[in-house]
């Protein structure tokens, strides 16, 4: 039938690897998947569930990984002197950023960061934040891990000894925040605060509640079989070359 058919190790071979890799890549856009659809059952029923004080979990604050999505309570006090904002945030209500400020834990020496919520654009210097001072001594939220910095993406402000307090960061760096506090903070992982009540954007209340999922569920569901799909086409290209190659070689008698 593909009496032109030439056979070509390394296109073969390149195409087995690259369809290999595509594969893989579908396989972990399946488990984000899977992850997902539990995150956003986790997150439903943590609207119905109590909040559990966080320093039960005391033993597990040097494995946030134990913590995160739980719902958690705490008592104690905000520091609006040393707030700082998450910029490129987006709402309902439009552009604007993550309010996040030191909660000093009642009865103990330590602070957790807490994300406050949402506020919006015009809102981006210290003297702006004043208006959303006014807190009561008890938060409830739910636990996020800490953002490290990846390779190709940009650092945060530098922060500690002889830097300048530094009051907005590119995403929620714990361990750089708590480096130009006074006092001792956990590290590891940020609480993004509950609301008691439910947002209106006909008539907003910031900080607004913003416990969110950044990809959806569906995304991934759709990556899924968009590398299966270039998997199959990369194999399927790879014998059409060879199937038909453009310059044949003259077989032998």
């Amino acid at each position: 039938m593909f009496k032109r058919f030439e056979f070509s190790p390394f296109k073969t071979i390149f195409a087995i690897l690259l369809a290999t890799v595509m594969l893989k890549a579908s396989a972990w856009q399946w488990e984000r998947y899977k992850f997902k659809v539990e995150l956003i059952e986790q997150l439903k029923s943590n609207s119905t569930l109590v909040a559990v004080p966080l320093l039960n979990f005391t033993d597990s604050f040097s494995d946030p990984e134990a913590l995160l999505h739980k719902k958690v309570s705490a008592k104690g006090s905000y520091d609006f002197d040393r707030q700082a904002i998450i910029i490129n945030r987006t709402y309902s209500t439009g552009s604007g950023y993550w309010l996040l400020a030191p909660f000093k834990l009642e009865g103990t020496n330590q602070a957790v960061i807490v994300s406050r919520g949402f506020i919006p654009f015009e809102d981006r210097t210290p003297d702006t934040w004043t208006k959303y001072n006014s807190s009561s001594g008890k938060i409830e939220g739910v636990v996020q891990l800490s953002v490290s910095k990846k390779i190709l993406t940009p650092s945060n402000p530098k922060t500690g000894d002889g830097q300048p307090f530094a009051h907005k960061f590119l995403y929620p760096e714990i361990d750089a925040m708590a480096r130009q506090l006074p006092y001792s903070v956990i590290e590891g992982f940020f609480i993004q605060r509950l609301s008691e009540e439910k947002f209106d954007p006909r008539s907003p209340v910031y900080p607004a509640e913003d416990v969110k999922i950044d990809v959806p569920p569906e995304v991934h569901y759709g990556y899924t079989f968009e590398w299966i799909i270039l998997a199959f086409a990369t194999l399927s290209v790879s014998f059409l070359l060879q199937a038909f190659p453009r310059n044949p070689k003259a077989k032998k008698s």
